[in-house]
């Protein structure tokens, strides 16, 4: 993996952790999360019409289908993901999530998209996997945790699932034209059930949080684009390991402005993360 990649990646989880520390102020807010993505649909599209590709005829309905299974699965993980930061603060939600994520992203891209994974490599992953863990904290299965953990851990599963779908897109279609696409259908595929449940807020929340939705919309839009370039240039496994740099980020914006405590446990774990990291770019 190039200096280049595990720059964009960590870019990536700066704004990653960003739009997840605003979701998590606002508690979760489905709304919001449903705001955010008809606004970063709204804001790309006119960029995506502009950078259209020439080639756009020659694209087949296969090629289409990635951007149909990957917006259905973004649109579980989103919905489970906004339900998480109901029951969980994001110091312990967060890491759970993403956790899951690289674990089982690292199984499937390796048996079914034939990457390789170096010693130092599979260290790495290991590594935050393990940090991750600690980061979790305990008392995770009691009360409304044990909710909060369930849907964490679905999350992860969603994060699995669009990894490995999104890395099989890219290799077709543009990014931008893709990332455009499917948020625009996980939108499409939210209105439903926000328009069933939330009919009645929707310009009271429109009032009172257009600022969080469009900094969420912006934020979840441009690190996942940065992804998605980064998914051309590199192997899917480092690449959402390395991602988790982001719980860095959500652990300190949890402590200083949530006021979430962070235990000794939780640094630890957050160290060892630093080192997973360290040891990725070492064997990548």
């Amino acid at each position: 993996m190039s200096l280049t990649v595990f720059l964009l990646v960590l870019l990536s989880a700066v704004f990653h952790a960003s739009w997840n520390f605003i979701l998590r102020k606002v508690t979760g807010n489905i709304v919001v999360l449903w705001l955010s993505l008809w606004a970063s649909s709204l804001v790309a599209l006119p960029f995506t019409l502009l950078f259209l590709p020439e080639e756009i005829s020659t694209y087949t309905t296969a090629d289409f289908f990635f951007v149909l299974l990957s917006g259905i699965i973004h649109w579980i993980y989103f919905s489970l993901l906004a339900s998480a930061y109901r029951y969980g603060e994001i110091s312990t939600i967060y890491p759970i999530a993403r956790g899951s994520g690289i674990a089982l992203t690292c199984i499937f891209a390796t048996l079914f998209l034939q990457e390789q994974i170096s010693p130092a490599g599979l260290i790495g992953i290991v590594l935050i996997i393990s940090g991750i863990g600690i980061t979790s904290g305990k008392g995770i299965l009691i009360g409304d945790n044990r909710r909060a953990l369930m849907l964490a851990l679905g999350v992860g599963v969603s994060i699995c699932g669009y990894s490995v779908v999104d890395k099989g897109a890219v290799a077709t279609l543009p990014p931008l034209l893709f990332l455009t696409l499917l948020y625009l259908l996980s939108a499409i595929l939210m209105t439903p059930q926000i328009l069933r449940n939330y009919y009645h807020q929707l310009s009271e929340q429109l009032r009172m949080h257009w600022q969080y939705a469009l900094a969420v919309g912006i934020g979840s839009a441009g690190a996942y684009l940065i992804i998605l370039d980064a998914y051309t240039l590199g192997p899917v496994s480092y690449i959402v390991a390395m991602r988790e740099f982001a719980i860095v980020i959500g652990v300190l914006l949890g402590a200083v402005f949530l006021k979430e405590r962070v235990t000794t446990r939780k640094w630890i774990g957050v160290l060892i993360i630093v080192a997973g990291l360290v040891f990725i770019r070492i064997g990548s």
